[in-house]
């Protein structure tokens, strides 16, 4: 099965087309973006309308801290205007002479790949990734998109739950007390998939599946893997 996967917002994918990944895949990285207008139209005292002829750097270009990005040659001086920031010349406004900067602020924030699979294409809206033989079911509600290798929960509380067998696994029985969804928690469960909704909101992830007949296929065949895409509220189950 390939599954069509949405691309957030403002982020960079760091894997190419035809990469196998993972649960441990870093798949996107994410920055907060800021624009900033340059002035250059009154550093440089220039007609605003004559913007062009005065620029070094142009729309898509990028650029450094301090780079110089006009410059107005005169007679005796030089008048030259300079970026504030690292970053791409997103726009130039010739009606009011501005160059507009568009320029990352904060540190990075990578993120892991929800799917064990390969990634077969990579558009700017969406990824396309092989998970091979998979099931999909209907989800009630997920707040987030989460994924890991799957652990069935035979009895609550369990008796033998640790982090060698909870960490990074994502839960799944058809409720889940208290007791148990905070003692995973600590244990650094990836999430959970329950049929009845969490008695309390989870650190980790969550996903409730809408159909009672879906849950009972899902813990009598005990797949391997899941995932879980909130945007289109489905879950896939894989080998």
């Amino acid at each position: 099965m390939v599954v069509d996967y949405p691309v957030p917002d403002g982020v960079r994918l760091l894997v190419k087309e035809g990469a196998e990944i993972d649960f441990d895949t870093l798949l996107f990285e994410s920055k907060t973006e800021k624009e900033v207008s340059i002035d250059i139209a009154s550093k440089l005292g220039i007609n605003p309308k004559n913007i062009f002829r005065h620029l070094i750097k142009l729309v898509g270009d990028s650029i450094d801290e301090g780079e110089m990005v006009a410059l107005k040659k005169g007679l005796f001086a030089d008048k030259k205007s300079f970026s504030p920031h690292k970053g791409i010349i997103k726009e130039v406004d010739h009606n009011r002479g501005l160059l507009i900067l568009e320029y990352s602020e904060g540190e990075k924030v990578r993120s892991r790949s929800p799917f064990k699979g390969k990634l077969v294409k990579a558009a700017k809206t969406h990824l396309e990734i092989n998970i091979g033989k998979a099931y999909e079911f209907d989800l009630k509600s997920s707040p987030s998109d989460f994924g890991g290798q799957v652990l069935y929960l035979e009895e609550d509380p369990p008796p033998n739950l640790t982090v060698s067998n909870a960490y990074d696994r994502v839960i799944v029985r058809d409720n889940i007390s208290p007791f148990t969804q905070i003692k995973s928690e600590a244990l650094g469960v990836a999430g959970f998939v329950t049929l009845e909704e969490l008695s309390q909101p989870s650190e980790s992830g969550s996903a409730t599946v809408k159909n009672i007949d879906d849950i009972k296929k899902i813990l009598k065949h005990k797949y391997s893997y899941c995932t879980i895409v909130s945007k289109s509220a489905k879950i896939y189950f894989y080998q």
